[in-house]
């Protein structure tokens, strides 16, 4: 069984990761493409949307 400070340690680093990535990374415009590109996807949008 693992040590509730190896678990805290964990979860602390996956938090920071997690903000890293969301402040660094463009996140907003990869959603904003694929939000696009499954609008293009016409009735096969939804079933991709539901996919991912």
């Amino acid at each position: 069984m693992k040590s509730p400070a190896i678990r805290i340690g964990v979860a602390v680093f996956l938090a920071v990761a997690a903000i890293a990535a969301i402040t660094l990374l463009p996140i907003k415009d990869y959603l904003l493409q694929f939000v696009e590109a499954v609008r293009d996807l016409g009735a096969w949008g939804p079933v991709v949307l539901a996919a991912v």
